[in-house]
């Protein structure tokens, strides 16, 4: 087998591990973010297990550097926290949500303040669909909701879980191994035919 016979055999190779790779990969449902009316505000006080105010001074996007991204990633909004109607808030707090509005990740910005309703039930604490908003259009909750309380002392900053994905470790070794088999067997070839 010639050298260039061996190469469009490995290239090849290659090829049908990526579309292996691809087929048994993870699999997840996509969805558009579609949300129905916010519940009231006496309902969504209740549901939820925070419920304060303040300015976004940081975000925090842990997957950042990574090359493929999903829009439902949780990335980490940290407040300065002026007022707290439910929960266990502290002067600084740390709430998650999707990275995009496509996945009903709220759109928080650095130096705005927000009426921020957190669940903490799921992989994200807030989202588009519920009642958070810039603490400028939250008149009428505010209403409901009355003065609030200020935020109690807290040395640490409260942070919130990101949830690993061990499906991603999983991938990555399997992809490890099949590179190996691939350059094993490429290897194993050559060295039959006198080529390597």
């Amino acid at each position: 087998m010639k050298r260039s016979a061996l190469k469009r055999s490995f290239m090849a190779g290659m090829v049908i591990l990526v579309m292996f790779m691809v087929w048994i990969g993870p699999k997840q449902e996509v969805h558009a973010c579609s949300c129905a009316e916010p519940p009231p505000v006496e309902e969504a006080l209740e549901r939820a297990t925070r419920v304060f105010s303040g300015e976004v001074i940081e975000i925090v996007d842990p997957g950042k550097n990574k090359w493929i991204r999903s829009s439902n990633e949780p990335i980490e909004v940290i407040v300065k926290v002026d007022r707290v109607w439910k929960g266990n808030v502290g002067r600084q707090a740390t709430v998650t949500t999707a990275l995009s509005t496509a996945s009903c990740g709220y759109p928080f910005a650095i130096g705005e303040s927000y009426l921020i309703y957190a669940s903490d039930l799921g992989e994200t604490d807030t989202n588009l669909c519920g009642r958070t908003a810039k603490l400028s259009n939250a008149e009428a909750d505010l209403l409901v909701l009355g003065e609030g309380d200020i935020p109690r002392y807290t040395p640490h900053p409260q942070k919130a879980s990101i949830h690993f994905r061990p499906y991603v470790v999983g991938g990555v070794i399997v992809m490890v191994v099949m590179i190996a088999i691939v350059l094993g067997l490429w290897r194993f070839l050559a060295r039959r035919k006198g080529d390597f």
